[in-house]
């Protein structure tokens, strides 16, 4: 499952979503994993804040994952917790993006920090994944902030109302034709 959000994200920015956790088992297979992340990526490469279950000796924890566009290697930290409700969060200052995670209405604590760049931020995602696993999971994003120096979104927004281009030449149709029908009733009373 993931949901992307329909915009950019430029300059300084927080991303921060809490998950809920019902079913977030335990793979089965030797390297699978099921994760609750938020994840983020542009011309800079591809991150993600995460709450895990993994198979083998790791288990369950929070971490975050990096991996560099220009293929400098990549970056997983694991920080083990039995937590199955919280905070993930991302924020970028200049260069600079620290994962986050956090109790529900308590503060933010750092996972780790990583140099990763400045470009636009191209794709923002809520994801619940099942890696190498046919274990299902039960999960719920309860609530998506989102702050940043600018937000620019891809679509033009819905506009309600009339849309003049297609009613306008209804509504002269529907005109002349109540008016002919006028004409025509008036006729047939003389």
């Amino acid at each position: 499952m993931k949901f992307i959000g329909q915009f950019n994200l430029t300059g300084d920015f927080e991303v921060t979503s809490h998950y809920a956790i019902s079913e977030l088992p335990h793979p089965t297979t030797e390297f699978g994993s099921n994760n609750v992340e938020i994840a983020i990526s542009g011309p800079d490469g591809f991150a993600t804040c995460f709450r895990i279950s993994e198979a083998g000796t790791r288990g369950d924890g929070h971490g975050f994952y990096v991996d560099y566009a220009d293929q400098r290697n990549t970056i997983y930290r694991h920080f083990p917790t039995k937590a199955t409700t919280g905070l993930l969060a991302m924020r970028r200052t200049g260069k600079n993006l620290t994962f986050l995670q956090g109790e529900v209405g308590g503060s933010l604590s750092e996972l780790g920090s990583v140099e990763f760049g400045h470009a636009p931020i191209t794709e923002v995602a809520l994801q619940a994944l099942a890696n190498s696993t046919t274990d299902s999971l039960d999960v719920r994003f309860e609530r998506l902030e989102i702050r940043a120096d600018k937000i620019v979104r891809l679509h033009k927004p819905y506009e309600p109302g009339l849309n003049w281009w297609l009613w306008g030449p209804v509504g002269v149709a529907a005109s002349a034709l109540a008016a002919w029908a006028v004409q025509r009733w008036r006729a047939s009373r003389e």
